[in-house]
């Protein structure tokens, strides 16, 4: 995941002030790559050579299993600093 102009910024709100969800935009990018775009941050994901990608990014099925594990490991240390995964 990158930042649209690379360099240190104060990220985005989870949700605006009005509660609305916050948007995800998806574009296609090119043959098997697609990005996707949410609070500033892209996602980038693509195809492993075996399936016809260029592997320049996690598979969407990759990213998923990468959101899942990720946010059981970030729940389960308690948010906290001080314990380690």
């Amino acid at each position: 995941m990158t930042s649209p102009t690379g360099s240190a910024r104060r990220p985005q709100a989870s949700r605006p002030e009005d509660g609305s969800a916050t948007t995800v935009v998806v574009k296609h990018s090119a043959g098997t790559k697609y990005v996707a775009t949410v609070r500033g941050h892209e996602v980038r994901v693509d195809q492993p050579l075996a399936d016809g990608g260029t592997d320049e990014a996690p598979s969407p099925v990759e990213l998923f299993v990468i959101s899942l594990t990720t946010c059981v490991a970030y729940t389960s240390r308690g948010n906290t600093s001080s314990v380690r995964a």
